[in-house]
């Protein structure tokens, strides 16, 4: 598998433009067989084939790991808990606990890279004749041939500092026997979570020409998207990060008890707040693809705010 990774990222490596044959412009969505940055692929079935590798390191070589992301050794997950007779008498008992638990990364982080360079090509040539693709229609029987340029990939992978996604929960709160067949008992219930999950696009274009670009879409002359990003050569370059933090708070009260042999009641109430920077529309972390930070310009905090399952109040 490949990874875009920014340390191996040359500038002196950026991408060259291919010049358009039809116009004599260049164009930014492909790349010169002449520039620098150029590869190929360690898959037979693909050699020959020119790959932009500027920046792209592979698992298992050249000090890339080979799950991409470097290993954390350090998941210690202590769990402790107490619970305390004040009294003696089995009538008032003070609670708490304390744990630490690790997410299992999904397998989506991977899935998605799985069609990174050099490792997938995917060739788009417009206008050609049927009879022969090398030729381009609108250039009126033009020699065109795809093997010429590279178009511009597109790159989804992951951070290499890919720390373990970690929850901290803890408890604490107090049981009141009420007379022989009911109980009472109020709780702090919360936990505190680092290390989630996100996906961020780090291949962008100075904030001072997001305008410019808006009327070059218009129509209007100005340089295109890919020839304004921070790594030419890539249309984009979307990375798996686990870096957000999200938490839950809670005063948790609840009474139960037996009135006939075969009849029980139970009343509850929690007063509860929920944040996270969750974009999805499954909420909560649950969506099958990494949640997507929408300002990618500012990272998670901008989308940080009331969970989708945030209820302030609850009564049962």
């Amino acid at each position: 598998m490949g990874n875009f990774c920014p340390s191996l990222w040359n500038p002196a490596a950026a991408a060259v433009f291919a010049t358009d044959p039809l116009t004599g412009t260049t164009n930014h969505n492909l790349i010169s067989p002449s520039s620098p940055g150029l590869g190929t692929s360690p898959v037979p079935a693909l050699a020959g084939i020119p790959f932009y590798l500027n920046g792209i390191g592979i698992a298992g070589r050249n000090g890339i790991p080979k799950g991409l992301v470097d290993n954390t050794w350090n998941a210690f997950g202590p769990r402790i808990g107490f619970a305390l007779d004040l009294t003696g008498a089995a009538k008032t008992v003070l609670r708490g606990g304390f744990g630490t638990m690790y997410e299992r990364i999904q397998g989506n982080d991977m899935y998605n890279a799985a069609a990174n360079s050099p490792f997938d090509v995917n060739l788009n040539i417009n206008n050609i004749l049927l009879q022969d693709p090398h030729i381009n229609a609108l250039a009126g029987g033009g020699n065109f041939s795809g093997t010429n340029t590279i178009p511009v990939s597109t790159i989804v992978g992951l951070n290499r500092q890919y720390k373990v996604p970690t929850s901290y929960q803890y408890s604490f709160g107090i049981q009141q026997s009420l007379g022989r067949n009911a109980v009472w008992s109020i709780s702090y219930v919360g936990n505190q979570n680092r290390w989630q999950s996100y996906s961020q696009e780090i291949n962008l274009p100075p904030q001072s020409q997001l305008a410019s670009l808006a009327t070059t879409k218009a129509g209007t002359s100005g340089t295109p998207f890919n020839g304004l990003v921070s790594y030419p050569g890539f249309s984009s370059i979307l990375l798996a990060f686990t870096g957000s933090n999200s938490s839950y708070n809670a005063l948790q009260t609840e009474v139960h008890g037996r009135v006939t042999r075969d009849l029980q009641l139970q009343a509850a109430y929690t007063y509860a707040k929920a944040t996270d920077p969750t974009t999805g529309n499954l909420g909560g972390g649950d969506n099958f693809d990494l949640d997507r930070v929408s300002n990618p310009y500012v990272g998670w905090k901008y989308d940080h705010g009331p969970s989708p399952f945030d209820r302030r109040h609850t009564a049962l």
